[in-house]
């Protein structure tokens, strides 16, 4: 497949990282949500790439920083930006329903992908901008819908996190979750209490800066998600019944902390936000303090 997009500086960077480690006898590709977002003209920050080559191969010839070697992942250092890159892999079975017990390192691209999440997730373009679609993605494109790349149960519960990551998904894409991958999330939606405070965090704060946020939000709540987001759950019903439609993480989290203080005890926040929340505090209490000022 072959799409036109606006010319995009990193993806040319990535594009010339592809022909330098092909130069060297490996395989390389731009891969996942980058490749998804070119298709559906979404605007493109993080570029990604996935490799049969290894850490300690692909240094001999590019700058490369370590990140989670054992997970085959690395960055590459190109022309002053990072590529996030990863050594095509199997996984071994999940024993705490977010990391694999092992991983095996591997030459076929066509078996790396059936491990990743979504199909969606799941395309590969090549240097010259040609886009491989080995598990027929673009139908789900086209459908506007989120499905797991295999069996939804396996890939949902094996690990968490990408329960949180089809709302935010859903969030960017306005897509529908497939009825499935819906049935099997709702079912096993319990295991959210698995994900760490902060990875939660994180991908309520994607989702808020998100156009289609209020979608994702009304998800959470059709698959119950909210009852193990409890912190969360008055803002997010908040935001659902005012019908929002302006909403960034910022004010999703002091909308939160409005509604449920005790969100400050169950997360770790950035001395930025404490800062706010203590604003918060201030002007929640001037009225009661000073009640004739402000009658």
């Amino acid at each position: 497949m072959q799409f036109c997009s606006k010319k995009n500086n990193k993806i040319e960077k990535a594009q010339k990282i592809i022909k330098e480690i092909k130069k060297k006898g490996f395989e390389a590709f731009i891969v996942g949500g980058t490749v998804r977002d070119i298709i559906l003209n979404i605007p493109i920050n993080d570029v990604d790439i996935t490799t049969n080559g290894r850490y300690e191969e692909i240094s001999k010839f590019l700058i490369c920083h370590k990140k989670n070697i054992k997970y085959g992942s690395f960055q590459i250092i190109f022309e002053k930006e990072k590529f996030e890159t990863t050594t095509y892999r199997k996984e071994g079975p999940y024993l705490d329903h977010r990391n694999p017990s092992f991983v095996e390192f591997i030459s076929d691209i066509k078996e790396d992908l059936k491990r990743r999440d979504f199909t969606i997730n799941g395309f590969l373009m090549n240097e010259n901008g040609e886009i491989i679609d080995y598990i027929n993605g673009y139908n789900d494109l086209i459908k506007k819908q989120i499905k797991t790349i295999g069996e939804p149960y396996q890939k949902l519960t094996e690990d968490a996190l990408r329960m949180m990551r089809i709302f935010t998904l859903q969030a960017k894409s306005n897509f529908e979750i497939e009825i499935e991958t819906k049935n099997i999330l709702r079912k096993n939606i319990f295991l959210l209490n698995k994900i760490p405070p902060q990875e939660i965090i994180k991908e309520l704060k994607k989702i808020t800066k998100r156009k289609f946020f209020l979608k994702a939000l009304i998800s959470l709540k059709e698959t119950n998600a909210i009852s193990f987001l409890t912190e969360f759950k008055e803002s997010i019903l908040f935001i659902i019944k005012e019908n929002l439609t302006k909403m960034n993480p910022e004010l999703f989290l002091d909308l939160s902390f409005i509604l449920n203080p005790n969100i400050i005890n169950s997360f770790s926040f950035s001395k930025k936000e404490k800062k706010r929340f203590k604003k918060l505090i201030s002007l929640y209490q001037f009225p009661r303090k000073y009640p004739l000022l402000i009658n």
